[in-house]
């Protein structure tokens, strides 16, 4: 029986000297090597990332809510009640309408019975055509619902129609803002500016506030596309941007205000002067605390977002 004897080449030979010193460098990493950096911990799950910032930004909004806009409406509306009688305002809202040149640019004030005629709901039969339907429709956008300011709720101007509708019943002294209302829309200058930007700036915040959601793109790696750069932008400025939006209606808010006082200035005493200017300061109040909350919602969402996720 013969014995074979393998004869190692020196390629062989440096072969396994190369893998053998490579098992040992695998098995025994070097000093400066983490082993955290050998074995992370996977990150959150996007859908589990999205759950929670969802979460956090509805607590973040209870929380605001509670905190700054109740009691700022809670304090409007000890300054409704505080304000003298209705018929003090009453009497003054007609007169103050006609010296205000909107008649004749096309503004009308409801009355009573036109604001209930609106307040009632709009039917439609269930064999009714397209046509009908989109009447309907562009109806309601011309003729909006009047139900809460027959209850003495709500007030509003409708650049639609160009109507004011105000229950001079039960709220008249909120007539005069509506009036300044009238005037930033149908007047050129800011006023009007502010009025034809308030409805970009509130799609621009429901878009801004969906791309706050996205994961946050490493630095230097942007999209291809414009729509992907542009939510790319949105994302990483989302809380600044939120802030920007609510500047239109912030200012044209104030502006009618402002218009609405100066129209009543010369006809209303200087006590119930006074008593609107507290008023209207309160109202005012209201949209500051909810344009806090939009971007404090934001900023919570954002934040969690890319906490609790990896990057893009």
């Amino acid at each position: 029986m013969s014995v074979q004897t393998v004869k190692l080449s020196d390629f062989d030979i440096d072969k396994m000297r190369y893998d053998s010193g490579k098992t040992a460098q695998e098995e025994h990493p070097s000093d400066s090597q983490s082993l955290f950096d050998i074995e992370q911990e996977p990150p959150m799950s996007n859908v589990c990332s999205l759950l929670l910032a969802g979460t956090a930004g509805g607590a973040a909004n209870y929380v605001m809510q509670r905190t700054i806009q109740t009691p700022v409406y809670n304090a409007f509306q000890k300054a409704m009640k505080g304000t003298p009688r209705n018929n003090n305002f009453k009497k003054f809202v007609q007169c103050v309408f006609q010296e205000s040149s909107l008649a004749e640019k096309g503004c009308k004030m409801l009355n009573h019975k036109e604001i209930k005629e609106y307040a009632k709901p709009v039917k439609t039969s269930d064999n009714a055509s397209l046509k009908q339907c989109l009447t309907k429709i562009i109806g309601i956008f011309k003729h909006p619902s009047t139900d809460n300011v027959l209850k003495g709720k709500d007030a509003f101007y409708n650049n639609f129609s160009k109507e004011i509708a105000v229950n001079t019943n039960k709220n008249a002294i909120t007539s005069f803002h509506e009036m300044g209302h009238a005037l930033n829309y149908n007047t050129k200058g800011i006023g009007n500016v502010l009025s034809k930007l308030k409805w970009p700036a509130y799609i621009t915040l429901i878009l801004v506030g969906l791309c706050a959601y996205r994961k946050k793109k490493p630095e230097g790696e942007t999209s291809d596309s414009i729509i992907g750069k542009g939510m790319d932008f949105a994302k990483e400025h989302c809380v600044g941007i939120t802030a920007a939006t609510t500047i239109p209606t912030l200012l044209e808010e104030g502006l009618a205000s402002i218009k609405g006082y100066k129209l009543a200035k010369n006809k209303l005493p200087s006590a119930q002067l006074k008593n609107m200017s507290n008023l209207y300061g309160k109202a005012w109040m209201t949209y500051l605390a909810s344009s806090v909350i939009s971007v404090g919602v934001v900023y919570v969402i954002d934040k969690v977002r890319n906490l609790t996720t990896g990057k893009a």
